[in-house]
């Protein structure tokens, strides 16, 4: 149960810094006050099923994941994904001007890279095994 707790203070905090609003802004959202969303924040207090049905619908999460599943690996991975994106965006269309030859060159290379981690991976898990 503490656990539990534990993770929904830390989902609605990485919820809200993530969306870009202050607690004033979330609190206004949810017609609380700043020091009563604070509080719930902080641990000091439980929100009640209506305020966490309201942070659900907030930010478009279930009720479920709000309180037990870890949002900060999950916004993690929507950044990453947002950073790819973005980054996909500004190389695409200059992978697609090259020449044929030029894009085999790179995956030839893009090869050689996703080799060269798998085997830095591969020696960080026996060096981690034999401490």
């Amino acid at each position: 149960m503490k656990n539990d707790f534990h993770t929904l203070i830390t989902n609605m905090k990485a919820l809200r810094i993530f969306s870009g609003s202050s607690q004033e802004q979330t609190s206004a959202s949810l017609h609380l006050s700043r020091s009563t969303y604070a509080s719930y924040e902080s641990g000091l207090r439980t929100p009640d099923l209506d305020t966490l049905q309201k942070l659900s619908a907030l930010y478009h999460v279930s009720l479920s994941d709000l309180v037990y599943a870890s949002m900060e690996e999950l916004i993690m991975l929507q950044i990453h994904y947002q950073k790819n994106e973005s980054l996909l965006q500004d190389v695409l269309p200059l992978y697609e001007s090259l020449s044929p030859f030029d894009k085999s060159r790179i995956m030839e290379q893009i090869d050689i890279l996703k080799r060269e981690e798998l085997l830095v991976i591969s020696l960080y898990h026996s060096c981690d095994h034999k401490l």
